[in-house]
């Protein structure tokens, strides 16, 4: 069995909300609570769901750059949760932006961007990371001529290939990649997934894919999280998910996935609309977090929030799920 390299406990981050000249906290937004998960060594994992949902708070608690108000996380056997300034793990652990013209230094070199971390982190010296620079550069697909342009002299896809040639360069064990592709045509996507592929066979990397796009994370992920208002409503075995959704929040989300073909379409779940919109994350709704949009919610779902839950293979936040105890009425409708 593979080793987990990362292990999450129930990690929350909450930013505080303040009002007034004197700035005095009036509340805060739980942008992540509670969340679980582990990822194994060489192994993909996603991260789903609409925009506000944490997702990207997520990743950068694991990146560090973010400080967790609770919980733990767990590196290759080492409590890292408040190694936000320690640089040894920054270079075992790297990210990836959703937009690489925005993540590049437009006054920089490409060379000097990827020298950079080297530097930073002590890696090789003198003409050993020149050397790196350019096996790294052409890695990813460039020649070593683009080390001395800058990034407005490069493509959208070329922009990308930079910003993971800085993120693997230094040799890293985890890479997070937050909307890797969303920024670019759809001709080079595919071409970056495949990179990406490469990358983790050739380096045993693991990641953690932070996307809305579902077709992506089926074809890459070895499980999933699905994210809803800074809960993780939804875990599992990415397949186990895909062909048979349990939480309304999934189904919802996998019902409306695009397809090219009728054979496709066979496979997606029955279409699950739903109403409203995502509730503010500094005022929660009581209860089940996605209760004000679910389909299927009942008596309990707006007075007690579920706890997590395992069945058949899927861990869920869901009170049709629930022990059979909790005392339940019917649908309460759409």
């Amino acid at each position: 069995m593979a080793q987990d390299l990362l292990e999450v406990k129930g990690l929350t981050k909450c930013f505080p909300v303040y009002s007034g000249i004197i700035r005095r906290k009036v509340g805060e937004v739980r942008a992540v609570d509670g969340a679980n998960f582990t990822l194994e060594r060489g192994r993909s994992f996603g991260l789903v769901g609409e925009s506000g949902s944490g997702k990207t708070t997520l990743g950068k608690m694991i990146a560090g750059t973010y400080m967790p108000t609770g919980g733990s996380i767990v590196f290759d056997g080492v409590d890292v949760t408040n190694a936000i300034y320690n640089r040894a793990l920054k270079r075992r652990i790297q990210m990836v932006f959703q937009d690489p013209a925005s993540a590049l230094n437009p006054r920089r070199r490409i060379r000097d961007t990827l020298l950079d971390p080297l530097k930073i982190h002590n890696v090789g010296s003198g003409q050993a990371r020149e050397k790196l620079v350019i096996e790294t550069l052409e890695r990813v697909g460039l020649s070593q001529e683009f080390q001395y342009r800058y990034p407005h002299e490069l493509s959208g896809g070329q922009k990308q290939r930079v910003a993971i040639a800085r993120a693997v360069i230094t040799h890293p064990d985890l890479v997070i990649l937050d909307e890797p592709t969303s920024a670019l045509d759809v001709s080079v996507q595919a071409n970056i997934m495949e990179l990406l592929k490469e990358l983790q066979s050739e380096f045993d990397l693991a990641y953690v894919f932070i996307t809305h796009n579902l077709s992506l994370v089926r074809n890459v992920s070895d499980k999933i999280a699905v994210m809803y208002l800074g809960r993780i409503m939804e875990y599992g075995q990415t397949d186990a998910i895909f062909m048979n959704p349990k939480h309304p929040y999934s189904v919802a989300l996998l019902s409306v996935i695009p397809t090219v073909s009728d054979e496709e379409e066979k496979f997606l779940p029955e279409l699950m609309k739903l109403s409203g919109e995502i509730a503010s994350p500094v005022n929660l709704p009581k209860g089940c977090r996605f209760h004000t949009r679910c389909p299927k919610r009942f008596d309990p779902c707006d007075k007690i929030e579920p706890e997590p839950t395992w069945h058949d293979g899927h861990e869920l936040r869901c009170h049709l799920y629930a022990a059979d105890s909790l005392p339940r009425a019917a649908p309460i409708g759409n």
